[in-house]
């Protein structure tokens, strides 16, 4: 008894590709739409449901209204959501893009510094030790050439009246 109901219910495509088979001309073709066209808008589904369908009908038409509602609203207040956090990112994005330049401002100017202070105590370091081994030959020949030519004091007796 199913099949029976199957087939009744299956569209017949044999019949389907025989009629647009036997339409030629585009001009039949739009003839033959408006014609179904028609057919759709003269369909009246409430006169063919009963009194308790049509009542289920439009409890689930109201039920889909609200649902439809509530997914609007829950959409806004997403978008509103999601916009608030993509603008707070983009704000922290760039205050952290200005630390981060003025990190590298910092670090580079601290490098130079670093590097201009090292060349400058290797300067001094590379000029001191020839000046240190310098001052060391000079001070070494004058002590040596002091204590040759130092002389004792005399020492006097205290003369006692």
């Amino acid at each position: 008894m199913t099949a029976k109901n199957n087939s009744n219910k299956s569209v017949n495509w044999s019949k389907i590709l025989d009629d647009l088979l036997s339409i030629r001309d585009l001009d039949d073709l739009k003839k033959e739409l408006s014609e179904i066209k028609t057919e759709l808008k003269k369909f009246d589904i409430q006169s063919h449901l009963t009194p308790g369908a049509n009542a289920r009908l439009k409890q689930l038409e109201k039920k889909y209204d609200e649902l439809l509602k509530a997914l609007h609203k829950a959409q806004r207040q997403f978008d509103r959501e999601f916009n608030k956090a993509l603008r707070t990112l983009k704000k922290t994005k760039v205050d952290a893009t200005k630390k981060a330049q003025e990190v590298k401002t910092n670090v580079r100017q601290q490098q130079l510094k670093i590097e201009k202070a090292l060349s400058h105590v290797s300067k001094k370091a590379s000029s001191g030790k020839k000046r240190s081994t310098r001052k060391k030959a000079t001070t070494v020949k004058k002590k040596t050439t002091k204590k040759a030519t130092t002389t004792k004091k005399k020492t006097t007796k205290k003369q006692t009246p």
